[in-house]
């Protein structure tokens, strides 16, 4: 298994350059054919979750875009590991296991 972990400067509150740098950082993944690509927390909006609470337009800008992430990424049968958890069958459940 291949990892990718994307690294990019995150502007704070520039959801839309959030998304198009994750969206480079996944063609690169691609272009390397990894198996997953990890996300640093946040990365979206880049700033702390309790700034934008109970703001509808953020929720639903949010869901779009991590929408759109994990669907180009399920395209090529890429994982996704962000704030939420994708993978190309939609219902990826993840099992953690710590000895």
């Amino acid at each position: 298994m291949k990892i990718y972990v994307a690294n990019f400067r995150i502007k704070p509150m520039n959801i839309s350059a959030n998304l198009d740098a994750a969206m480079q950082q996944l063609d690169c993944c691609i272009s390397k054919k990894c198996n997953v690509i990890v996300f640093p927390s946040g990365f979206l909006f880049g700033t702390k979750p309790g700034v934008i609470k109970n703001a509808d337009w953020a929720r639903r800008t949010y869901n779009d875009s991590i929408a759109a992430l994990c669907q180009k990424a399920s395209q090529h049968g890429i994982a996704v590991v962000a704030d939420k958890i994708c993978s190309c069958d939609g219902n990826f459940v993840p099992e953690i296991f710590k000895d």
